[in-house]
Formats: structure tokens, sequence, C-alpha cells
């Protein structure tokens, strides 16, 4: 009897043996930069679960893992961490995040899993666990889905996916998550943003949907957004703004429209606009629109400040040389296309450099 009880403990260990050695096992040699509680950065080179035990009774407050090859971020890779603030890994090739792959991290506040081009699914069971992440960087992966609870009732302060994969902005995404303040989608390819699409957000103070392909806003999409301070549409697809897209007496810093396809802006617009400064360069302006707009926003004195990265002092802001602004569709004849525009000013365009025939060509 003795013999057969010292038998099934040999077993269950044994068991419980291979089980620990194979868990964690795309952690293999995996090199992170880690602060301890006093301040103190130090380098660490682990083959298992990251936990309180593989550093050495220090404990770690940041631990940032770059350039190195995780596969799969699986279940309990990164636990029992109490003191952690920042987590961080970057470029990791990261395929998939497993549900619980975070665990016991009761005061985790930033988390970044960011330039892995294979990452494409967010599900929940992952950072919805933690209501102490205020901070979650997601950008530069190639995420094209987030499933609805994967963010839900979590006490973010700042979201980003710029540079993913994503053909739609879903706000079921943040139902639950009220607290948001700056919100970056930029370079995806969302064509729509839908009406009332931040109501569950209304303590937005940034929103960068910038190099998208934006043709549409919805019905109230900013309706209720009163704390908003900066709402960059930079390079998109947008051909008009409809005036009830916002609130009466919009109050925002600035309003960045730089690179759409935008003929005019309608007064119906601008009257529910009080703005600080307008980025305008770009678009596709009636040269009369344009000179109007301009002369609106000098008496109001609003700001129309010039995009960074391509100077047009000495380049033509508009497409149409008629007298009035004149809608398209009715004086379609005043209009001249890119190349007719090049060929007019190819004097000016033959003596720019190859950066700055690309900026003309916007």
């Amino acid at each position: 009897m003795f013999r057969r009880k010292n038998s099934i403990l040999i077993v269950l260990l044994t068991v419980f043996a291979v089980d620990f050695t194979q868990g964690c096992h795309d952690l293999q040699n995996v090199f992170m930069t880690v602060k301890d509680r006093s301040g103190t950065w130090f380098n660490k080179t682990v083959s298992e679960c990251i936990q309180r035990t593989v550093f050495d009774g220090r404990t770690a407050v940041e631990i940032h893992v770059k350039n190195q090859n995780i596969p799969n971020l699986g279940k309990d890779y990164v636990k029992n961490l109490v003191r952690l603030d920042i987590l961080e890994f970057k470029n990791c090739a990261i395929e998939t995040i497993a549900r619980g792959a975070l665990k016991n991290l009761p005061v985790i506040r930033i988390v970044g899993v960011t330039h892995n081009p294979k990452l494409k699914l967010i599900t929940g069971g992952i950072f919805d666990i933690f209501e102490t992440i205020h901070i979650l960087r997601l950008h530069n992966n190639n995420i094209d889905t987030i499933t609805d609870e994967a963010l839900s009732n979590m006490t973010l302060q700042e979201v980003n996916f710029s540079y993913n994969n994503f053909s739609k902005f879903d706000p079921v995404w943040f139902a639950y998550s009220p607290y948001i303040k700056h919100l970056y989608f930029q370079n995806n390819r969302i064509q729509k943003i839908q009406k009332k699409a931040f109501d569950t957000m209304q303590e937005l103070e940034n929103i960068n949907f910038a190099d998208n392909k934006i043709n549409d806003i919805g019905y109230g999409a900013f309706g209720k957004l009163r704390k908003l301070k900066t709402l960059n549409l930079r390079n998109n697809h947008l051909k008009k703004l409809n005036s009830n897209s916002f609130p009466k007496n919009f109050k925002i810093e600035s309003l960045n429209l730089a690179g759409n396809f935008l003929l005019n802006i309608d007064r119906n617009v601008l009257s529910t606009l009080s703005l600080d400064e307008i980025i305008l360069d770009y678009n596709c302006f009636i040269c009369s629109c344009y000179s109007d707009l301009i002369k609106y926003f000098n008496e109001e004195n609003v700001i129309v400040k010039k995009a960074d990265h391509c100077n047009l002092n000495y380049l033509p802001y508009c497409i149409a040389t008629g007298p009035k602004c004149i809608e398209p569709e009715m004086n379609t004849k005043e209009y001249e296309t890119v190349t007719e525009l090049i060929e007019k000013f190819k004097d000016v365009y033959k003596s720019l450099s190859p950066f700055a025939r690309k900026c003309a060509q916007l």
C-alpha cells in the first residue's frame, strides 16, 4: 500500500513537472529591460513565465521587451507582478494574444503591444480584466478585428490603434469605457464615422482619424463632445461636411481638414463651429469659395494654419477660376485637372524638389 501511494505521488509530481516545463514555451531567451522599485534599471534574459520569481528578489515596476521573437503571448505569460506599472512588447513578432495572457497585475497602468505585423485580433479576457489600465497602445500592428467585449468596462484614458488595418470604427468597442480622453485611429482604412459614434465617450479631448478613407460623417457623430480640443481628419476622402455632424456652438481649438476632396465648406457648417484654428491645405477648393472661406475666418479671428509637411506659399491653392462660389455640378467648365495645373505652372513645378512636387500634386 505504501509503495502504491508513493507511485501515485511520483506520477503526480511528474505530471506537474512536465506541465511546468511546458508552460510559457514561446519565451525562450527573451531579453528585457526592467526598472525596479528603487528606480534602478537592469537587464534580464528569461526562458520561463515573466513573474516575480525571475527577477532575483527585485520588484519590477516597468518591463520593456523589444525586438524579440514571441509568436504567441500565451496564458499566464506575464503574472503575479504586484507593483508592475508599465508593460511593453515592441517588435516581438507576436501573432496571437491568449485570454489570460496577463494575470494578477493589480496596479498595471500602461500596456503597449506594438509593431507586430501579424497581430490581427484583440479579444476579451486580455485587457478588459484590468480596471487599472489607463493607457493602451496597440499601434503599428495589423489589427482588423476587436471583439465587442474586448475593451469594455475599463478606465481607459488613452487608446492608440493607429497604423493598423481597420476598415471600420465600431462605437460598441468603447461603449462601457467612458473615460477616454485621447483616441488615435490614424493610418487605417476606415471609410465612415458612424452617427453618434462618440456618444459614450464624452470626456474626449483629442480625436485623430487622419490618413484613412473616410468619406462620410454620420448624424450627430460629435454631438455630445463638449470637451474636445483637437479633431484631425487630415488625408481622408471627405467631399463635404454636414452641419448635423456637429452640435451647435461646437467649440474646438484645432480642426485639421487638410488633404481631403473639399470644394467648399457650407456656411451652415461654419455657423455651428467655434474654432481657434483650422488647416485646409491640399483640398480641391473652388478658388472663389476658398477666398470666401479665408475672409470668413479672418472676420471670426480663426487662424488658418499651414500644414506642417509641405510649403505651398508659391503654389495655387484651388482648382477653379470662376468669379463666384458655384457648386461643381452647376459650372464644371471652370475646373482644371491637376495635370492641367501642372502644365500651367510648369516652370515653377520643374524647379521643385521631388518631395515638393509630391506636395504640389496633393
